[in-house]
């Protein structure tokens, strides 16, 4: 039987054919959803603009909660990916219709989905909110490609180093840590807004 992987998952109006399918064939679908689509919303008082325009679109704010209570929750949605899509200054620099569309600033990704991870209600403490963060970005992702979760994916002896040291306590705007966008400066969604965490190092 053949694994089928859902990529970016923005509509929570899926999740019924998912559940659906995955009680019959529950070892051959996984699904990932991304920062963006549990953080942002079209109704919300942070604007759509070219920073936020991406395939699929980020939707309202009811759609994002059902994500979360519909989606992370239950277990449906397995893991939680980037879909970093940085692209030169010039290409965004134009009306919506014709801007670049994808979410740029893979180095706040982490901040990014704990903030939506504090705001979704889903958590009965950081112990649980941390336990399910780990699994969403490190554990079920290496599960994907045959072999890798035997040295990726878990903080364990004899598994590779890959380390990421930050403050979950933080609280800040990137403009507060300007000096840390290593790319195009400017040019993330998450401008302008505070974000819980911050990344100090990374090992690997």
């Amino acid at each position: 039987k053949c694994h089928m992987h859902i990529v970016h998952l923005s509509d929570a109006g899926s999740l019924d054919l998912i559940r659906e399918t995955k009680s019959r064939h529950d070892t051959n679908l996984t699904v990932e959803t991304c920062p963006h689509y549990l953080l942002l919303d079209s109704d919300s008082s942070t604007p759509m603009t070219v920073l936020t325009k991406c395939f699929p679109p980020i939707r309202d704010g009811v759609n994002r909660q059902k994500l979360w209570n519909d989606g992370i929750q239950p277990g449906l949605i397995d893991m939680i990916a980037s879909d970093h899509s940085p692209c030169a200054p010039e290409l965004r620099n134009k009306p919506f219709e014709e801007a670049w569309g994808g979410i740029s600033g893979l180095q706040y990704q982490l901040p990014a989905i704990l903030t939506a991870m504090k705001s979704s209600g889903i958590y009965a403490d950081d112990d649980d909110m941390f336990i399910s963060l780990a699994g969403l970005w490190s554990e079920r992702p290496a599960q994907l490609v045959p072999g890798l979760a035997k040295v990726k994916g878990k903080l364990e002896v004899g598994m590779q180093a890959d380390i990421c040291v930050w403050n979950p306590d933080h609280v800040g705007k990137l403009a507060d840590a300007a000096k840390e966008h290593h790319r195009w400066k400017g040019a993330s969604a998450f401008l302008d807004m505070n974000l819980n965490g911050r990344v100090l190092a990374t090992f690997v």
